[in-house]
């Protein structure tokens, strides 16, 4: 049987009340469950990644040591970049070990009465202790690195400001309190790891530095030397007192006093959407069933 586009748009017109309640039951449903759900507060920083700060001697050494650490080669590197990288590892080992960020991100796998963890439910995680079961070895119940990592790859924005080439991260959580003490928990741990490196880095080329001097002919290259291991231990002084040394924050963390999310103008508006082309499918649906019921009761 073959349908024109008026066959289709009478048959909807002939079941005009049962569309119009399909559409309002499946709006107001989808609309109570965007209203209803976790609202939930941003907290955002603006920084500027390492290389926008080096100068001098430091540009030589401090660059290819930011390269590493962030990951690749490129010339700008940026918190996205080092997130990707291993640093990112020694990231979520020192997120794990305040006891307020590891129980919230993994609340539901903190047991509060006994003060213990409890396995992961996750099919990764059965398959994990089925492995280590086979093997011997002890399951593993405390969330590890990668799992911290992989919630910190998930849930923080990063965006990127082509003009000032300064970095802008979010973290959106339901409790604002939180959502600043990660944000900035997160900030500081990155710096600490940045700091050590850069410190191990001027601390070996001291090092050299003085080990090459006395065997050095040149006094030219003698005063060169003494200003690159002057430069160094300034700046190792600086590091060792600066609150960021590894980047500079342009803007302090801020919290958002209303919810970011959910969203009322969007939520009609994807509730409006969904409520219509529901409707349409529905009852669609219900006439073919109906048209397959009459040619199968058809002689």
């Amino acid at each position: 049987m073959d349908f024109t586009i008026y066959d289709i748009i009478r048959f909807y017109r002939r079941r005009s009340r049962l569309l119009l309640t399909l559409f309002v039951g499946i709006f107001l449903v989808t609309v109570s469950i965007f209203l209803l759900s976790t609202k939930q507060y941003q907290a955002s920083l603006e920084m500027l990644p390492p290389d926008t700060r080096m100068d001098g001697l430091s540009a030589a050494t401090g660059g290819s040591l930011a390269q590493a650490l962030m990951g690749g080669g490129t010339t700008n590197p940026d918190f996205a970049n080092f997130l990707a990288s291993m640093g990112s590892i020694q990231l979520a080992e020192r997120l794990l070990t305040e006891p307020k960020i590891a129980q919230t991100v993994f609340i539901d796998r903190w047991d509060a009465e006994q003060k213990r963890w409890k396995p992961s439910s996750s099919p990764v995680a059965l398959v994990g202790r089925v492995l280590r079961f086979v093997f011997g070895m002890k399951a593993a119940e405390a969330p590890t690195p990668f799992e911290m990592r992989a919630f910190v790859l998930s849930s923080l924005d990063v965006s990127k400001n082509s003009d000032s080439r300064s970095t802008r991260l979010s973290f959106r959580h339901y409790d604002p309190a939180f959502a600043r003490l990660f944000l900035s928990q997160v900030i500081r741990e990155q710096d600490e790891i940045l700091r050590k490196q850069k410190l191990s880095v001027y601390e070996k080329e001291n090092a050299a530095l003085r080990e090459r001097f006395n065997g050095e002919q040149s006094r030219g290259v003698q005063e060169y030397m003494i200003r690159w291991i002057s430069e160094n231990e300034s700046k190792i002084v600086k590091a060792e007192s600066a609150e960021y040394f590894s980047f500079q924050v342009l803007d302090p963390i801020s919290v958002t006093v209303e919810p970011v999310s959910p969203q009322p103008l969007l939520s009609v508006v994807i509730s409006f959407i969904a409520a219509l082309l529901g409707s349409l499918f529905i009852l669609a649906i219900i006439g073919f069933a109906r048209l397959l019921a009459r040619a199968s009761a058809a002689p």
